[in-house]
């Protein structure tokens, strides 16, 4: 065990219910000017990642990204003919949700 190093972890659940309720709440979401950019060049619109908020899944165990001091989560989603993916940040102290960015999963 090494001292003085704490460990962040956050489970699937936590992560979960986090953006979920964020996106439920309709306000408690920001998205970046990266995921802005890549929401119009991708025809991603802002009603289709709430509604991945609200019903996608995660598509991995949330990652601790150290550089920012935040949590990173993958949620896939299918709404409006597409099939998507949206990247988001999230914190164990704050209930709101960054969305990074956005892409296209392409049928291979």
């Amino acid at each position: 065990m090494t001292m003085g190093v704490e460990i962040q972890t956050m489970t699937h659940l936590e992560a979960m219910q986090t953006i979920k309720a964020a996106f439920s709440s309709g306000d408690n979401f920001v998205t970046t000017s990266h995921a802005s950019e890549r929401m119009a060049e991708r025809e991603i619109s802002l009603h289709m990642i709430r509604h991945a908020g609200k019903n996608g899944h995660l598509q991995r165990p949330p990652v601790f990204n150290e550089a920012h001091k935040n949590f990173e989560c993958r949620i896939q989603n299918y709404c409006a003919g597409m099939n998507y993916v949206v990247c988001v940040a999230l914190s164990k102290n704050d209930d709101g949700v960054i969305v990074i960015t956005v892409w296209e999963v392409s049928e291979e």
